[in-house]
């Protein structure tokens, strides 16, 4: 969550000063069990009902991707991996330009829009085949990027079904150095 440098409401109607007291009071109930949190939120809405039903809505989308951070996606390897998507492919309103890579949990291609009349170039992360059983992980992974605001997180544009029913996602194409090559260096 990005506070607003103006002091004025960000898009929740929040202000900068309301916006932390979210991040303050989110930071303290996420440490809490569900179940001691209500009484926070009672006290919250006592005083700024617009802050409690921030975080309320926080903690609803937190709880419901479970241990979504705490436990980690299966193992890539290049022998489980179904061949990529061929440049030209559709996906959506997206057309394929490239393979950028794969994970445990999904195949990344360059993307340029297609569609809407204006251009746009993406990276699009579609479920791989094989990791069906991650699809959950996958919708968290997506909802959460769909609430985030940050200039050094790469931004959601767009998501949907893929012709063959595995969703995807399209986010803000970053060029550089790969993730993993950047820590490694």
């Amino acid at each position: 969550m990005m506070a607003r440098a103006s002091g004025g409401p960000d898009e929740a109607g929040l202000t900068s000063g309301q916006q932390a007291r979210v991040d303050a009071a989110l930071d303290a109930m996420l440490d809490l069990p569900p179940g001691a949190r209500e009484s926070h939120l009672d006290a919250l809405r006592a005083n700024d009902a617009d802050v409690a039903a921030e975080v309320a809505s926080l903690l609803e989308a937190a709880d419901a991707c479970g241990d979504f951070l705490g436990c980690p996606a299966t193992p890539a390897s290049h022998a489980l991996v179904a061949p990529g998507l061929e440049a030209g492919t559709r996906i959506g309103a997206w057309r394929v330009v490239r393979e950028i890579g794969y994970g445990g949990m999904g195949e990344v291609y360059e993307a340029e829009r297609v569609e809407g009349g204006f251009a746009q170039r993406a990276a699009l992360k579609l479920l791989r085949r094989e990791a069906r059983d991650q699809l959950g992980r996958f919708h968290a992974e997506r909802q959460i990027l769909a609430r985030l605001e940050h200039r050094s997180i790469a931004r959601l544009l767009d998501g949907g079904l893929a012709p063959d029913g595995r969703p995807y996602m399209a986010m803000e194409l970053v060029e550089g150095v790969n993730l993993t090559a950047y820590c490694e260096a």
